[in-house]
C-alpha cells in the first residue's frame, strides 16, 4: 500500500496475496477475490491434495485509480455484519480464477462493476473513464 485515500464509510475487501495499491482513492465498495488466494492446488496419484503456496496466485495491481460507488446500503435491515452478509447498491468487484492477474493504471470506476479475470489471463484496463448512466 502506498498513499491514496478510503473514505468513511466505504468498504475494502482484499482475499488475494498479491496486490499493490498506489494512489488508490476509494469512496464507496471495492471487492478483490483471488479463487486461489494463497496458491494453486496439486493432487497426488494417491489422490491427497498439496497447496503449492504462492505457486499459481491470482494478481491485483491498482495505480493511480479512483474507485467511487455507493457501496454498502447501510440503512438495510439485513445487513448482518458478523457473517460479512451486507447489502450493497454498488460495488466493484474483482475476480481472479486461477493465476489471472488484473492490471488498472490511471482510471476512474464509477458505479456497479464485475470483472472477472480467466485463469491464465491478464486483464490491463488504463486512461478510461468507466460511467454507468441511469
Amino acid at each position: 500500500f502506498y498513499g491514496g485515500s478510503i473514505s468513511a464509510n466505504s468498504e475494502l475487501q482484499l482475499e488475494v496475496v498479491d496486490f499493490l495499491w498506489k494512489n488508490v482513492q476509494l469512496d464507496g465498495s471495492l471487492i478483490v477475490f483471488a479463487k486461489n488466494p494463497m496458491g494453486s492446488t496439486r493432487t497426488f496419484t494417491n489422490g491427497d491434495p498439496l497447496i503449492q503456496y504462492g505457486y499459481r496466485c491470482g494478481r491485483c495491481k491498482l495505480q493511480n485509480v479512483k474507485v467511487l460507488n455507493k457501496g454498502i446500503d447501510w440503512d438495510s435491515k439485513n445487513n448482518i455484519y458478523w457473517k460479512h452478509d451486507v447489502q450493497r447498491v454498488e460495488t466493484l468487484k474483482i475476480i481472479l480464477q486461477g493465476n489471472a492477474e488484473f492490471e488498472a493504471t490511471n482510471v476512474i470506476f464509477k458505479g456497479n462493476h464485475i470483472f472477472e479475470v480467466p485463469n491464465g489471463f491478464r486483464m490491463i484496463i488504463a486512461s478510461c473513464d468507466i460511467s454507468v448512466s441511469g
